[in-house]
């Protein structure tokens, strides 16, 4: 089974190793000798001034402040191979992060 915030598909499409999911950050590296996935996914963290929504992947601007976050993936999906056939090896690096920023609202005029 793939450690917890991994799965094996991706893009809707069933893959031979376990990779980070939508809303979550980390590296897998398959272990042969082991037989075991080494690292882990983790939730992505928020960002300042946001707490996190009701799944991975969401983050909510905390009042007063303001703005737009989307969360974004970290390249390859964070999972290297350990056989160096077809579709196997390292990929780039699953630090996933939120782009947007949540900006202080303004008081009213005279407030």
């Amino acid at each position: 089974p793939c450690p917890e915030g991994a799965s094996r598909l991706a893009a809707g499409l069933e893959s031979r190793h376990c990779r980070c999911v939508y809303g979550y950050s980390g590296r897998l590296d398959w272990s042969e000798l082991e037989g075991r996935y080494l690292g882990s996914c983790t939730r992505t963290p928020c960002p300042p001034h946001a707490e996190p929504g009701p799944s991975a992947g969401i983050c909510r601007c905390e009042p007063p402040f303001r703005g737009h976050l989307a969360w974004l993936s970290g390249g390859g999906g964070g999972v290297s191979g350990g056989g160096g056939g077809e579709g196997e090896g390292p990929e780039e690096g699953g630090i996933a992060y939120f782009d947007g920023a949540c900006l202080l609202v303004p008081c009213p005029e005279h407030a």
